[in-house]
């Protein structure tokens, strides 16, 4: 296996997205309109749910809840593999996983199942932070708690190390393997990143970087233009659950399009590195 050069992915994946760019939203339009539609709906009824519940507790409520939230989850990152599998066909000179607008066929549900077991292996970290990391029902402020660097807030910090190397280590890779190979798709994916490991790492933290950038500068222009207020420290929960109701297309447009440009980005460096750690010709 060879080591990846992180600048020749880094720059292999903007010059890509840029001059294939056409194809690219070719490719991304129609998960991404089902997406904001479905993350619109999805989020107007949990935030129904949720007031629901706020102004008249009870077990079943909750349960609703819960279940809104993991049908977002699920679909969500069914929306997710789709789209990282096309975009990682296209730069790898494939044809596309099904239909081209929006692939269906059956690597897209290897990667699925894929990511899912990661999900059920990531559960139990998911469980130590839900009961013992510094959640915000349990804020700790910077500055005026002594206590801040508490045992809650470096599991909350072990607890993004192990995803962020996780992730790297699997995420970057997955859709890449599942396209030209066969058989298992996580634990292949970790093999190959064995020697690049930290240059992963490396690229997806560089990767991650645009996308925020536009996320921030999209709100921004919402806060300027009065279309997005700021949520006071002091507020309730049902006062944050009303701005977000309130401003939920600009939320989710700022968030879903800082994402989308990670995720396309991501998914163009992912095939290059594996054809390049594979010491195939790109």
């Amino acid at each position: 296996m060879q080591h990846l050069s992180v600048f020749r992915t880094l720059e292999f994946a903007f010059r890509f997205f840029v001059q294939r760019l056409p194809e690219v939203l070719v490719r991304m339009a129609l998960p991404s309109v089902a997406g904001f539609a479905a993350l619109y709906v999805l989020i107007s009824a949990y935030l129904d749910e949720i007031e629901s519940f706020l102004s008249t507790p009870d077990p079943q409520g909750a349960s609703l809840i819960l279940g809104i939230a993991s049908l977002t989850f699920f679909l969500m990152l069914f929306l997710h593999v789709v789209l990282r599998a096309s975009l990682a066909a296209l730069a790898l000179g494939l044809p596309a996983p099904g239909w081209k607008f929006f692939p269906t066929a059956r690597p897209i549900w290897r990667l699925y199942a894929a990511n899912l077991r990661l999900m059920l292996i990531a559960l139990p970290v998911a469980a130590i932070v839900v009961k013992y990391g510094a959640l915000p029902g349990r804020p700790t402020p910077l500055f005026s708690d002594p206590d801040y660097f508490s045992i809650p807030v470096l599991i909350d910090a072990l607890a993004f190390l192990v995803f962020v190397y996780v992730a790297a280590r699997t995420m970057f890779l997955m859709p890449s393997v599942t396209l030209c190979e066969r058989g298992q798709i996580v634990r292949r994916a970790w093999g190959l990143a064995t020697d690049n490991v930290w240059r992963l790492i490396a690229i997806s933290i560089a990767l991650a970087i645009p996308g925020i950038l536009l996320q921030i500068v999209l709100e921004t222009v919402f806060q300027a233009f009065g279309m997005l207020p700021t949520i006071t420290v002091g507020a309730t929960l049902s006062d944050i659950v009303l701005t977000i109701r309130q401003n939920l297309p600009q939320l989710i447009l700022s968030w879903f399009l800082g994402y989308l440009l990670n995720m396309a980005l991501s998914a163009i460096a992912g095939a290059y590195g594996y054809r390049q750690i594979t010491s195939e010709a790109v």
